[in-house]
């Protein structure tokens, strides 16, 4: 062998080694960069909502995007609008009566709150209801404004686009109590001549949790208070909320579906499986109308072209009416075509499992889809509680929402003193009852026990004005609460105050523990002596 031979040889082989060694490269960069890929999906569109908080939250950029989808999604998928529709209508039905207090001083400051016509649009009518609900399906959450002042008690509802709220600051010793909500937006001005909106610049603004109203509004909570958190104080101070007299806007928070600090829409857990089966049901159409494109089919043994395009005119235009007749010889044959209906059972097996995903988050069978096959009057209570549970923890949902800002009216009457006429005592009975419509509907049988059976302890196990709500409402009365009224007289009644006592029955003594402090006495008793309102 020459050494010409040799030395090619020898460049052949390292040659060789190079592209090896490339290839190799390659192999590895591959797999270093799937396992990568793979490591960044895992956290994709997640974020860290602050140093050391172990909590996650979906990204801004996330949330808004599945937001659309979940919209589109309901505006025209017909399962996800009939989930949506029948939780509002079996969580609030027709609709909320005003809370009844205990007292007919609270009783006027829950009347002001409730029938307030803003305070309607926010939250109090059955609408704002329904979209508060929708809100939490689609959203995942709902921002309410609380709108309120330093010298009046009144309380004013306003809603927040979420979209606009783009942080939430916690306090510093609990990661799960918010204390701020940071508002990014811009301000959009009507021009009249024009017939548009204008965009204004960019703002910022910051709005306290609706828990951190005693630091805002209470002039008797200060550092002495057990309650008081210097965190909270701080974090306030430095937003700039609170410090002089005026208007104070605050922030309710609501959110579903999560364990962080923003809500996540529930229809999202339903949003692939719609899709899903939206595509199913159209194969399943597409694959119907090709297998009905021919019915019948006609053999004719000819070699003559126009034998073959008469049959066929045949086909065209078949004759009308029931009972034809066709024509053969040992030259022609009609038989149907034997359509396999393989195909279009597995894609009705498929329809069925990919609806039942669709609507397995939102707790009601298959019977509130217009499939009424699958239930039977055996099962009918097993298969209802699901629904039942699901209409219940929504009018909870709801219902704290109310009851949170109702409360924190009548705190703020009692603070400022302002309303109604006859102020409220420190001491003042602050009881109210919200009443959503029951979960499941009576049937007549039970209505009738129930009837027998308040009639029975009316005035000796359950006070006789729970009784005859109770009654009322079970036979469905319109405007409960004037009835109530004409039956039983308002009172004035303080917190802690012992029932009027019946002829001949003893007095219940005074505990140990209840303040004998003769001045708010004094004056409590004082405004409990003035006449109360007349029925109305």
């Amino acid at each position: 062998m020459s050494i010409l031979s040799r030395v090619r040889e020898a460049f052949e082989a390292q040659a060789l080694q190079r592209r090896a060694d490339v290839a190799f490269s390659r192999v590895q960069e591959t797999i270093a960069s799937q396992l990568a890929q793979e490591l960044t999906e895992e956290d994709n569109g997640w974020r860290k909502l602050s140093e050391g908080n172990g909590t996650y939250d979906l990204s801004q950029s996330e949330l808004s995007e599945i937001r659309a989808k979940c919209i589109k999604a309901w505006q025209i998928d017909p399962s996800l609008g009939q989930a949506a529709s029948l939780l509002v209508s079996g969580a609030f039905g027709k609709g909320l009566d005003t809370p009844r207090a205990a007292d007919s001083r609270v009783q006027e400051v829950v009347d002001r709150l409730w029938e307030d016509e803003d305070n309607r649009l926010a939250l109090f009518s059955r609408d704002a209801m329904a979209r508060t609900s929708n809100a939490l399906m689609l959203e995942g959450e709902r921002f309410l404004a609380v709108h309120t002042s330093v010298t009046e008690s009144r309380v004013k509802l306003s809603e927040l686009p979420c979209a606009e709220v783009v942080d939430v600051v916690t306090a510093p010793e609990n990661s799960l109590k918010p204390v701020l909500y940071r508002r990014e937006f811009r301000s959009q001005t009507y021009d009249v001549a024009a017939g548009r909106y204008t965009t204004g610049a960019k703002r910022v603004a910051y709005y306290a949790d609706w828990r951190c109203w005693r630091y805002l509004l209470d002039p008797a909570f200060g550092e002495d208070d057990p309650d008081w958190e210097e965190g909270v104080a701080d974090l306030l101070s430095r937003a700039g909320i609170g410090g002089e007299a005026g208007p104070i806007a605050f922030a309710y928070h609501v959110k579903a579906n999560t364990l962080g600090l923003r809500g996540i829409p529930e229809a999202y857990r339903a949003y692939d499986w719609i899709r899903s089966h939206a595509r199913t049901v159209s194969d399943l159409v597409t694959l119907s109308k090709a297998l009905a494109m021919f019915a019948w089919r006609k053999k004719l043994n000819t070699k003559s072209a126009t034998a073959i395009e008469n049959a066929a005119k045949m086909f065209r235009t078949p004759p009308s009416g029931p009972a034809g007749v066709q024509v053969e010889n040992q030259n022609v044959s009609l038989d149907a075509i034997n359509v396999p209906t393989g195909g279009v059972g597995n894609l009705e097996a498929a329809s069925r499992q990919t609806h039942l995903q669709s609507i397995r988050p939102f707790g009601f069978g298959e019977h509130y889809y217009s499939d009424s096959s699958t239930g039977n009057l055996a099962t009918a209570t097993a298969m209802e509680l699901p629904a039942i549970w699901r209409i219940e923890d929504r009018q909870q949902t709801v219902g704290t929402i109310c009851e949170d800002l109702t409360r924190l009216a009548v705190e703020l009457a009692i603070i400022q003193q302002d309303f109604p006429s006859r102020r409220l005592p420190t001491r003042v009975d602050r009881a109210f009852d919200l009443d959503f419509p029951p979960a499941q509907p009576d049937n007549p049988a039970t209505t009738a026990t129930l009837l027998q059976a308040l009639a029975a302890a009316s005035g000796t196990l359950i006070d006789q004005r729970e009784a005859a709500y109770q009654a009322y409402t079970a036979l469905g009365s319109n405007d409960v609460t004037e009835l109530l009224e004409r039956q039983f007289p308002t009172e004035d009644k303080l917190d802690g105050d012992a029932p009027t006592v019946e002829p001949g029955a003893e007095p219940m003594s005074q505990t140990p523990d209840e303040t004998t402090d003769e001045e708010p006495i004094a004056e409590a008793r004082a405004q409990e002596a003035v006449p109360p309102f007349p029925a109305r």
